[in-house]
């Protein structure tokens, strides 16, 4: 299971991933959201 993955799961959604260092994408308890986005972490 991939990061990205394993964060939905948790009812998060990712957004502004690529403005992110590290790849670390800001995530916001409020469940799924047209905006995710693929992010790549541990970069």
């Amino acid at each position: 299971m991939d990061h990205l993955q394993f964060e939905l799961t948790r009812g998060w959604f990712i957004e502004g991933a690529e403005s992110i260092p590290r790849g670390i994408a800001s995530v916001k308890p409020e469940g799924f959201s047209n905006t995710i986005r693929p992010c790549t972490y541990g970069l």
